[in-house]
């Protein structure tokens, strides 16, 4: 069943991936009885409760590929056929299988094929097929992936580095100085003094002249260099 499931989807399975599937079924027999005693060939007809105990792993997703598949559900199969299902464990009580002697040995043989087994199969090999399937999407999306990093690694152009001048810091602003009031000093000579002094003094009116006190005289007339005629 596995091998089709791989074979319709055109995918290859790794050897003694479906053994390893097979190994984690847990199978117990209980309430073995006779069905018809052992005829002409010393074979005798048995029946018992058989129940067989999966992974959960594997019943998620044989159910996820049944979906996909439009095939009808596990919970759906198990009752037309008659088997019960306690959380992961199938149970078959109408179980039935020959005992017979063989080289002086007891063998055991299914009788026909039980549904309890096909059903099992079939779930086991949908978890094979979806595991393959899980793992062939990864390895893809990996390649795709290192595909177009090596696209952006040749496309993209290589940044040279280069050398930064650092910056000189700005200066504060300094406040502006008071204009300076040059005072005259007091060790200068005598002349210089002298020349401040008389520039800094106010300049005083002229004497008049005086004019003769003489009770003879009618008029004098005074001549005055700064007055205007």
């Amino acid at each position: 069943m596995a091998a089709n499931y791989a074979n319709d989807a055109e995918i290859s399975l790794a050897n003694g991936v479906v053994s390893e599937k097979t190994n984690g079924v847990v199978i117990d027999v209980q309430n073995a009885a006779i069905l018809q005693q052992a005829n002409e060939n010393g074979m005798t007809t048995c029946q018992a409760s058989v129940s067989m105990t999966l992974p959960s792993e594997d019943l998620y997703q044989a159910s996820q590929v049944q979906a996909a598949n439009n095939q009808p559900s596990l919970q759906s199969r198990l009752a037309q056929d008659n088997i019960r299902i306690n959380n992961n464990m199938l149970v078959d009580d109408a179980f039935t299988y020959i005992v017979g002697t063989q080289g002086g040995q007891v063998r055991t043989r299914i009788a026909g094929q039980p549904a309890l087994i096909t059903v099992v199969a079939d779930v086991m090999a949908g978890s094979v097929f979806k595991t393959a399937m899980d793992e062939q999407r990864a390895q893809r999306a990996a390649e795709r992936r290192a595909t177009q990093n090596n696209d952006t690694t040749q496309t993209a152009p290589i940044r040279q580095p280069r050398t930064v001048t650092p910056v000189e810091p700005i200066r504060p602003t300094e406040p502006t100085p008071p204009p300076t009031i040059n005072k005259p000093a007091e060790s200068q000579n005598s002349s210089t003094a002298n020349t401040q002094a008389a520039v800094v003094e106010p300049s005083k009116p002229a004497t008049p002249k005086a004019v003769p006190k003489d009770e003879t005289i009618d008029m004098v007339i005074i001549e005055d260099n700064s007055a205007t005629y």
